[in-house]
Parts: structure tokens; C-alpha cells; sequence
């Protein structure tokens, strides 16, 4: 009989081959665990080798730089050719005295006066001549006098005559008595005249309404008949002889307006007067006269530059700022659609008021790239805003 020490201490051949199969089963769920842990790596090692070797997706080109673009538009624009020259005066009226010998006593006005004509610039030493002038009324006085007595004795001398109380010839002596005296009268008329005319000498008047460009005339000085004593600008008009090539004399023509720039920023519109009908040989340009109207800002003698308008009409135009030049040749970038900007030669033509016309090369509406044009090259992709 058993023990139950014994019965506890070993155990039945059953229960030993359980024992035994548990840890047999555990180690083949573990190397089946193993085997899908292993397997699963190496798909994901050949996945990710196959997403590693594939291309990746092309990503969009971004843009090199924002600039700044306007469109080629049709505007009013001036074709003008520059021109310069000094200013002179339309007429430069000399001003003098016909007397000789006499000292002026008073002088009206001063340079840069405006006159009218007939208005009194400046008085001469008269007084000589009017005393002659007393002298002269005198002697006309005394020879009407005796020229009336004269007279009165001839018609008695006829009364006379029909009753032979007089001869002929005594009657002819009176009446040659009375000629004399009206000689000496038209004599002493005459130098009157001459005298009045001396005196209206004395006094220097403007010949028109202008501008006294020049005074030479002083206090005291002594009046030569050849010295001028002012200098008149008339009508204060002044002109420009303006030089324009021969090539483009006939576009030239009387009513044209020229645009001088004053020192204040304010513009000046002359027109021209009159193309003189000669070139010069050397410098193989005409003149064209351009009258420009009163204004205090001109003066004789100043160099003036300005710009003859030859025509005015619609143009394609873009801004300066758009032009490049490269060897020579004018360019522009334009900006298509789907932002690339293209290099784009062109025919420039005028240049006025910060625009230049397109002669060939653009269409009205192509929008062209005015800030940043200098850092561009042909097919950049850019972005453009309004300018």
C-alpha cells in the first residue's frame, strides 16, 4: 500500500505526457509568430524599397520675382525736335535826339520800364532855344504888322490910281514893298517852324509801346545827334532763332508752337513766326523766327532750350522706365500668360513726357514690365502687378 507521500511525489505516465506536450505546443505558436514577423518585415523592406526607387512627382516652378507691369496703350503723343538759341528782341528800336549840343535836364524812366508810345522818356536843355523862339514870335509880330500897313497902302495906291493921283509907278513900288514884307513874314514863319521842331528834339519820347531793354541816357550829359540814349524792346516781343536741319525744313511751317521751360518750372508756348527761305552751307540748317509773348521770366540775350512740336497724334506708346537697351538695340519684356516673361525687341521712336512711342514690336493691350526689367532673363516665371 502506497503512501500518500508517495502518491503525491510522482505522478502518472498521463499526466507526465501532458506535461511534456504543453511546452511542445507553446514553442510551435512561437515559431509560427516568428515566421509571419519575419515574413512581414521583408515586405515591408521591398515596399519600401520599391516607394524608395520609384520617381517622385515633379513639383511647379516657382515664381523668380514680382515686377511691376503696365499695357502698351495708344495715346496723344507730340513729335518734337529740340531747339536752342538766345533770345532777341522781335524789333530793337534805338532811341536818340536829332539835337546836337544839348545837355539833358531829365531822364523819365530806367531799364526794364514799360512804356506806350509817345510817353516822355527824357528832357533836353531847351532854354537856348527858347529864347530863339521869342525872338522868332517877335519878328513875325513886327513883319504882320508892316505887312498890314504895307497892304493898307496898296489899296489906297489903286484907289489912287483911277484918278491919276498916283502914278503907275509909284503903285508898283508899293506893291513890291508889300511882297517883301510877306517874305520877311513867311522868313520869320519858317524859322519858327525850325525852332518848334529843334524843341520838339529836346524831348525824347517812345517811337512805340515796348519795353526799355537799355538806358545810356545820365543827368547833365551832352547830347550828340549819332548817341543813342535807349534801347526799346517793341512790344517787350522777343524771339528765338531756332536751327532746325534741312532734312526737316518742310515739316517746319508758321503757326507751330514751341514749349520753353522757365526756371520755375513753368512753361513758356511761342509760335512760329516765319522759316527764312536760306540753310546755311556749313551747318546745313534753316531758321525758323519763334515768337514767344510777354513774360517777365524772358529776357534779351538768355540761351533758352526748348521743343518745337512738328506733330501731334495717337500713338502706341509705352513708359521709359520699360526700355532696356542691349548693344545698341532697344528691348522690352512682356509678360505672357502664364507669367513667363519674354524678351521682346523693339522700334522706339519720340520720346515725350516720360513715354516712348513703338514703332513695331508691341500691340496695344501686351503688358510690359516696367520695375524690375533689369533683373530679368527670357522665360522667367514671374508674378506682375498692376503699376
Amino acid at each position: 500500500m502506497t503512501s500518500p507521500a508517495s502518491t503525491t511525489a510522482m505522478p502518472t505516465a498521463g499526466a507526465a505526457f501532458r506535461l511534456r506536450l504543453a511546452p511542445l505546443r507553446t514553442r510551435r505558436g512561437l515559431m509560427a509568430i516568428g515566421i509571419v514577423a519575419v515574413a512581414a518585415v521583408a515586405v515591408a523592406g521591398v515596399v519600401g524599397r520599391v516607394m524608395l526607387s520609384a520617381p517622385a512627382a515633379p513639383k511647379p516652378p516657382l515664381p523668380v520675382m514680382n515686377v511691376v507691369t503696365v499695357p502698351a496703350q495708344r495715346i496723344a503723343m507730340e513729335e518734337t525736335l529740340r531747339v536752342n538759341g538766345s533770345l532777341t528782341p522781335w524789333e530793337d528800336l534805338t532811341v536818340g535826339s536829332e539835337a546836337s549840343g544839348l545837355a539833358i535836364t531829365e531822364v523819365k524812366v530806367d531799364e526794364g520800364d514799360w512804356v506806350k508810345s509817345g510817353q516822355l522818356l527824357a528832357k533836353l536843355d531847351d532854354s537856348l532855344l527858347q529864347a530863339q523862339l521869342k525872338q522868332t514870335e517877335a519878328q513875325i509880330a513886327r513883319a504882320r504888322a508892316t505887312l498890314k500897313l504895307n497892304e493898307a497902302d496898296v489899296r489906297r495906291a489903286q484907289e489912287l490910281l483911277k484918278t491919276s493921283a498916283i502914278s503907275v509907278q509909284a503903285a508898283e513900288q508899293r506893291e513890291t514893298t508889300a511882297d517883301a514884307a510877306r517874305a520877311d513874314l513867311a522868313l520869320a514863319e519858317a524859322q519858327r517852324a525850325a525852332l518848334l521842331a529843334q524843341l520838339a528834339q529836346t524831348e525824347i519820347r517812345a517811337p512805340a509801346d515796348g519795353l526799355i531793354s537799355q538806358r545810356t541816357a545820365r543827368l547833365g550829359r551832352i547830347v550828340m545827334s549819332s548817341d543813342p540814349l535807349f534801347r526799346e524792346v517793341r512790344d517787350g516781343i522777343l524771339e528765338l532763332d531756332a536751327e532746325i536741319p534741312d532734312r526737316l525744313l518742310d515739316r517746319c511751317r508758321p503757326g507751330q508752337r514751341v514749349r520753353i521751360t522757365r526756371a520755375d518750372g513753368g512753361e513758356v508756348i511761342g509760335t512760329v513766326r516765319l522759316v527764312a527761305p536760306l540753310v546755311d552751307k556749313a551747318s546745313r540748317n534753316g531758321i525758323a523766327h519763334v515768337r514767344f509773348p510777354r513774360d517777365e521770366s524772358l529776357r534779351t540775350g538768355m540761351f533758352v532750350t526748348g521743343e518745337l512740336i512738328l506733330d501731334d497724334a495717337d500713338t502706341l506708346a509705352v513708359p521709359e522706365s520699360a526700355v532696356l537697351v542691349k548693344d545698341g538695340h532697344p528691348l522690352v519684356f512682356v509678360v505672357r500668360d502664364g507669367g513667363k516673361a519674354a524678351l521682346r525687341p523693339i522700334a522706339a521712336g519720340q520720346h515725350s513726357g516720360g513715354k516712348v512711342a513703338i514703332q513695331s514690336g508691341l500691340a496695344e493691350g501686351d503688358h510690359v514690365v516696367t520695375q524690375g526689367a533689369g533683373f530679368l532673363h527670357d522665360g522667367d516665371l514671374v508674378t506682375e502687378s498692376g503699376g
